[in-house]
């Protein structure tokens, strides 16, 4: 079978030769004049995807022109001018939010609100801003705020579609130059717009009108012309209205309205623990003399980033005492109380915030512009920032507050508290709670008459009889009144367990060196004097000589052999023996011994702790711990 030829035109037919037909093989037909591919409006134009016709019949064009300046463009594409040739058409359709996107539309309007209850007014006059989107036909009104108007202002009419009296929704056609418009039966008078809407509107083919002035408020007028007489009826002109004026107070907030003063400080620490320099900003309000003080954040710093150290108010110069009640601001001016002033505010001065002195080492330039045009005799000179050392804080021990009566916790957790703001758990010295874990010395009590401070109150207290627990393993102290039959007191606890403090020794509070037969302490505002101890109690303090130097048996001996070395002086308190001893039995009692020795020429007699101790030595016994005299001497004897 022959092959086919081909040529430019394609493979040649073999139909007419008697041929069987070719089958219609890839690269053996041409089927070009009944292809139909399949249509694509969905594509990107400029970024966008959007449905923007046939491609066959829409042809690319020029990227459209955005930008303010430029003209506005068309959202819908024109129809084919007449004459045009077949086959051509207009650049592809772009859609109104890509063609007109950020392109706003403002107009100047007004609109006169009517007052019905002032006698001084009929209508105030308010002016907005009409703004209108192109994008998706939406218009927004707003007032503009006016300081001090008293009336509420900000956006009029939110952003929206708004809809016509008589159907449709409103184009920027409706808003005209020098019309009156009606949104929400509320009337605007459009009185002007801006450059950029002349534009679109002139590119668009209209003739917007030229900008009309505002239509002046009586009221206004009336109140600017009360002002001005009032002025120049008192002498002033804008260059002397200052802040010293007599009844201007009124005045000077409307001046001085969001005029501050702002000044850079920085309160030197180093001197508490862990204490360095804080950098704060001193802000002083013009329109009513307060202060406010905010704390500079460091970055790393470990701190609690604060922001303020004193909320806006007059900073006083001295603390003042509050009283019963806060003081009104009157009472406190009938005080004389004394405040701090912008004439206080200089470049090196200090300012004391409750206890806190700022150092102020710099301003900013709009302080330094008005001291230099409200002040007389100051200079830019006067205005030099200070330097600030950026010396290294230096450790030093915490500064623990006074304890008085308001005081809760321990000293411990006090001390805790003025180290960090989380305070720890105070460490416990295990070796002393080991050792001193369940010992508690304990004694019998009674009150003390010590006048003036510690008189007894009635004769019934004397026969009171209280026991004093001393707890060894934390220094806490509980003062139990066992009940006594017909006494009339009910007994109970006198004082729970807790640390007492030394009346006059800060603080310092008991230990167990305080204590003893005879010492007398002070708790609850009332003395107590130690009568006796338990055996347990003796015994430990004697095993302690050096916690309780009373109790120590060879120290007291050795101080009475060196008061009666000579054998007059033992004789004289052999003779003092035998005339206490009224009945003839020899012995003497702890409670006699330490009048016997003051009695016999002892210029150190011994306290009642040491004659317990020289008694139990010389073998006492009973509860007066009563020995026989010829024991002492015998001891004296063999020193």
């Amino acid at each position: 079978m022959p092959m086919p030829t081909l040529t430019e035109d394609g493979p040649l037919s073999l139909e007419g030769r008697g041929y069987p037909p070719v089958p219609k093989l890839p690269g053996f037909h041409s089927n070009q004049e009944n292809a139909r591919p399949r249509p694509q409006n969905l594509r990107f134009v400029n970024g966008i995807p959007g449905n923007y016709g046939d491609v066959r019949t829409r042809p690319q064009s020029a990227p459209v022109a955005r930008g303010r300046g430029a003209k506005a463009p068309q959202a819908a594409a024109p129809a084919p001018a007449a004459g045009s040739r077949p086959g051509t058409a207009a650049p592809p359709r772009v859609p109104a939010w890509l063609a007109f996107d950020r392109q706003v539309l403002r107009y100047y309007a007004f609109f006169k609100e009517a007052v019905t209850e002032s006698p001084s007014e009929e209508w105030r006059l308010r002016k907005c801003t009409i703004m209108y989107y192109l994008e998706d036909g939406t218009l927004q009104v707003s007032e503009p705020k006016v300081d001090n108007s008293g009336i509420p202002q900000g956006t009029f009419l939110r952003r929206h579609r708004v809809a016509k009296p008589d159907g449709g929704f409103m184009t920027f056609q409706d808003l005209v130059i020098g019309t009156t418009i009606s949104m929400y039966s509320r009337s605007f008078s459009i009185a002007g717009c801006d450059g950029f809407t002349r534009e679109f509107l002139e590119a668009q083919g209209e003739n917007p009108a030229a900008n009309l002035a505002f239509p002046e408020d009586p009221y206004v007028a009336k109140k600017a012309q009360r002002e001005a007489a009032t002025q120049q009826r008192r002498g002033m002109t804008e260059t002397s209205q200052t802040f010293f004026s007599v009844g201007m107070k009124n005045q000077s907030f409307f001046r001085n309205d969001r005029k501050v003063l702002r000044f850079f400080a920085t309160w030197d620490d180093t001197g508490s623990l862990f204490g360095d320099r804080r950098a704060f900003i001193v802000h002083y309000y013009l329109s009513d003399d307060t202060v406010e003080i905010l704390e500079v954040a460091q970055r790393n710093s470990g701190r609690d980033a604060f922001p303020l150290l004193l909320h806006r108010m007059r900073l006083p110069k001295h603390l003042y005492e509050v009283g019963v009640r806060p003081m009104s601001a009157s009472a406190r001016a009938k005080a004389r109380h004394q405040y701090y002033h912008f004439m206080d505010l200089r470049i090196g001065s200090t300012v004391r915030v409750y206890g806190r002195d700022l150092l102020l080492h710099d301003c900013d330039e709009f302080t330094q512009n008005w001291y230099l045009s409200n002040i007389r005799g100051l200079s830019v000179a006067d205005f030099a920032a200070l330097p600030v050392p950026t010396a290294k804080a230096s450790r030093a021990e915490p500064q623990v507050p006074p304890r008085d009566a308001f005081t809760i916790g321990s000293d411990e957790d006090t001390i805790a508290n003025c180290v960090s703001l989380v305070p720890k758990q105070p460490l416990r010295d295990m070796h002393h709670f080991i050792a001193n874990e369940g010992k508690v010395m304990r004694f019998t009590a009674r009150f003390a008459d010590l006048p003036p401070a510690y008189r007894l109150h009635s004769p019934a207290d004397a026969e009171r009889n209280f026991v004093v627990s001393f707890f060894l393993v934390d220094g806490s102290l509980q003062i139990f009144e066992p009940p006594q039959r017909n006494s009339g007191v009910i007994g109970g606890k006198f004082l729970e367990r807790s640390a007492v403090y030394k009346p006059g020794a800060g603080r310092h509070k008991y230990s167990a060196a305080d204590f003893g037969v005879g010492a007398i302490i002070v708790a609850s505002g009332r003395a107590f004097r130690m009568v006796e101890a338990d055996e347990y109690t003796l015994h430990h303090m004697e095993e302690h000589p050096e916690t309780f130097p009373q109790a120590n048996a060879k120290a007291v001996l050795q101080k009475l052999r060196e008061q009666f070395a000579s054998a007059e002086k033992v004789d004289e308190l052999r003779a003092q023996l035998i005339r206490s001893d009224a009945e003839g039995l020899g012995d003497v009692a702890a409670a006699q011994v330490p009048q016997i020795l003051t009695d016999a020429g002892a210029t150190k007699s011994l306290s009642t702790q040491e004659a317990v101790t020289l008694a139990r030595v010389l073998g006492g016994r009973g509860e007066g711990y009563e020995f026989p005299a010829t024991e002492l001497l015998s001891a004296l004897a063999q020193g």
